[in-house]
């Protein structure tokens, strides 16, 4: 796609994907040598076309074996003027280096690819074990770059000339010459998407449905043939665009082409629309604003079958009504027929969402690898500690972990490493290694490199502070949703009591206050769930009015927290207590709204689960504070 295209489509990325568990913070706003992540991925899918040359690499006919499936209807003087980058390689092989479906298939090295998804990896694990920070940041920048890159040949693959061999609609977009070079990258649909920002600005990204992911199947998951077109979320998106739109060059190839030509394509086909009912006059025209601004009468014909529904799939042109009365069988029909704006903006509607969505998919596929690991709590007389590594991932792994910590003066130093095999969702063993001096004052970094899943020489990261397993607390970015913020109670009664709610250090830290001589109960509540599955419902509650206020809120992926049998629940508890200063001598029931006489002023910690089930912590003596509302 055009350059801006590419920009937009991956800062969209960030909306469906979070990295935030990687160690970055702050997300994709964190700064990465000088520049925010998002601004590394927009500048390589902008950069994966320069020099110019490196563009001839973007297209891929998902029909044909991939070692011939690159750009193969390029005029004479381009292969002069690019002749320094042949020979062409498909998209998908310039990406992966794969010449045939991954995991299995012949894998190449290409001497003039540097940001390709190899390389990505490469850079990802001089980030995480470089001994200098200088030299880390540098190929965290790399790191960003290369997937910005790797992410725009994907988001080519939503482009139809791109994938049906079709370098002959660039130039149909500008007519090209060896004095402008630059106009032979862009095409038709290209340009209407670069002159329309806010289709890219306003798509919700299709989210994809590939079974046994590998890295090649976004491109190309070897499922179409060629007589089976499909718009399945579970194709690769080369499929999916190559069986369901038109090129310029292409339109109703197979009814008017040679197979042997090198546009020729079985689908779609003239059966796949409705334009036999257009040709015997049984279509209406409909009403449409032209570049110009003003209103033209214009007929569209629709995609209807085999696979995608377009609305306007292609237009006749000037030439198409005099064919039809001179010799409507003429094959020169089909190439009568044009695509215009509203075509395009049709197309766009279903190949910008798939874009968007098969980048951010392979973003996650990149960063899928999730790593824990505890510190063993056990001394030992010789200084030796033990690290406990837990794969959070939903895939095996296989390969080499290796353990780190910073300094101060921000140098990175390896504490062990050790080849092991985790199961998705197992743990290791403890795992020794020599105590570094003031051990819990540095920061930890755990790397890992090999096999995941089915995926070779794989790299996954986790980042955190010294955590032994009494102490594993509330680690990571989380989005936490605190009562003082967002529950009606302690909104509209700041008089009646304070809440205060902090995540310092890994910990959240709450504070509740009631005013002495107030009747009413006074709550400070940290929810960690999303809001919306609790029940079924909006999460609600009452005020001391018995006002119900309910509440919506969409937490994002990382909630809520499955609870299962395996899971543990450590809670420290440094000090509770409570003060009779004084204690309020009427207290409203929460739930009812009756007066009672209280006794003293009790408090209590509830930790509560979306089966009803509460554990609460209390000091002696103050038991029946459960189930009292305060």
């Amino acid at each position: 796609m055009c350059r801006l295209t590419h920009g937009k489509g991956s800062s969209l990325v960030k909306r469906k994907n979070s990295i935030e568990k990687r160690g970055f913070t702050s997300g994709y706003k964190e700064d990465v040598n000088g520049k925010q992540i998002i601004q590394w991925l927009s500048d390589g899918s902008e950069l994966e076309d320069s020099p110019m040359c490196r563009a001839s690499n973007h297209f891929h006919n998902p029909l044909k074996d991939w070692s011939s499936s690159y750009m193969s209807d390029e005029p004479w003087w381009l292969d002069l003027y690019c002749f320094s980058w042949s020979p062409w390689y498909s998209n998908v092989t310039w990406g992966t280096g794969y010449l045939s479906p991954a995991p299995n298939g012949n894998k190449i090295t290409i001497s003039n690819q540097q940001m390709g998804w190899d390389n990505a990896r490469t850079y990802y694990y001089q980030a995480l074990t470089n001994s200098l920070n200088t030299d880390r940041e540098t190929y965290f920048a790399k790191t960003f770059q290369a997937l910005g890159q790797v992410m725009h040949l994907i988001e080519d693959m939503a482009v139809p000339a791109h994938t049906r061999n079709d370098f002959r609609a660039h130039l149909y977009f500008q007519e090209a010459g060896l004095s402008n070079p630059v106009t032979w990258f862009g095409n038709n649909f290209e340009w209407y998407v670069k002159q329309n920002p806010l289709l890219v600005a306003t798509i919700s990204a299709e989210p994809i449905d590939i079974n046994n992911i590998s890295i090649t199947r976004f491109w190309d998951t070897d499922v179409y043939t060629g007589s089976n077109p499909s718009n399945s979320l579970a194709l690769g998106l080369a499929e999916y665009t190559n069986a369901n739109f038109f090129s310029e060059s292409s339109i109703f190839a197979y009814d008017s082409l040679a197979p042997n030509d090198p546009h020729y394509f079985p689908y779609p086909r003239k059966s796949s629309t409705n334009l036999q009912s257009y040709i015997d006059g049984n279509e209406l025209p409909e009403t449409v604003i032209g570049e110009d601004n003003i209103p033209d009468t214009t007929f569209y014909i629709k995609k209807d079958k085999d696979g995608e529904v377009i609305k306007r799939f292609v237009t006749p042109g000037y030439f198409t009504n005099p064919i039809l009365t001179t010799d409507p069988t003429s094959p020169v029909l089909s190439l009568s027929f044009i695509l215009d704006d509203n075509v395009y903006k049709d197309y766009a509607s279903l190949l910008l969402p798939r874009a968007v969505g098969y980048s951010a998919g392979l973003l996650n596929y990149f960063f899928r690898g999730k790593l824990d690991f505890t510190i063993d709590a056990n001394d030992r007389e010789d200084g030796v500690k033990g690290v406990k590594i837990s794969n959070r991932s939903t895939e095996d792994m296989e390969g080499t972990f290796s353990l780190y910590y910073d300094t101060a003066d921000t140098n990175r130093y390896l504490l062990g490493s050790w080849n092991i095999s985790l199961a998705s969702q197992g743990a290791s063993q403890v795992l020794s290694f020599p105590l570094p001096q003031d051990y819990n004052k540095y920061k930890y970094t755990l790397a890992f490199r090999g096999r995941m899943g089915t995926e070779q020489d794989a790299v996954a990261g986790s980042r955190a502070g010294w955590r032994e397993e009494w102490d594993n607390g509330l680690y990571g970015n989380h989005t936490w949703l605190y009562s003082y913020i967002d529950i009606i109670y302690a909104v509209y009664y700041p008089d009646r009591g304070q809440a205060m709610n902090e995540v310092l250090n890994g910990k959240l830290i709450k504070e509740n206050i009631r005013y002495a001589g107030n009747k009413y109960p006074r709550r400070n509540e940290t929810l960690i769930m999303d809001a919306l599955t609790i029940s079924g419902r909006p999460y609600c509650i009452y005020n001391d009015m018995l006002d119900l206020y309910c509440l919506s809120y969409d937490f994002g992926e990382e909630f809520p927290m499955p609870i299962t049998k395996d899971t543990w629940i450590s809670v420290k508890i440094d000090e509770i207590s409570a003060y009779e200063i004084p204690p309020s001598q009427i207290c409203r029931d929460f739930y009812s709204g009756n007066d009672f006489v209280a006794a003293t002023a009790w408090q209590v910690i509830r930790m509560g689960f979306d089966n009803g089930i509460t554990l609460s912590f209390t000091v002696p003596g103050q038991e029946s504070v459960i189930g009292s509302g305060h």
